[in-house]
């Protein structure tokens, strides 16, 4: 088997030889910016999730949201799909910092 090594047009070196990174190397601990929007973006989504799972605990304070059987099954639905957001968005953040 033969190696092949191939020249750049305009050094004349071979294109096998060390190359800077294509990114710098992260420090210790530092987080990238796109990790940060990426944190932010959760945090908010959390927030929303919260605001929304609230507003629907205001909204089936109300009697009539379990006056029927049908009505309470909707509404425990209702709360059910809104805690289970609040849970993905923690989730989603945990990931994020992890």
């Amino acid at each position: 088997m033969s190696t092949r090594i191939f020249l750049t047009r305009s050094s004349g070196k071979p294109s096998g030889t060390a190359r800077k990174p294509a990114r710098k190397a992260q420090r210790e601990g530092e987080i990238s910016k796109n990790r940060q929007r990426e944190q932010r973006k959760a945090e908010q989504a959390i927030e929303d999730a919260e605001a929304a799972l609230s507003a629907l605990e205001l909204q089936l304070a109300d009697p009539a949201a379990w006056s029927t059987r049908y009505e309470a099954a909707k509404s425990e639905a209702r709360h059910t799909a809104a805690r289970r957001a609040v849970d993905e968005a923690y989730a989603r953040l945990e990931a994020l910092i992890d």
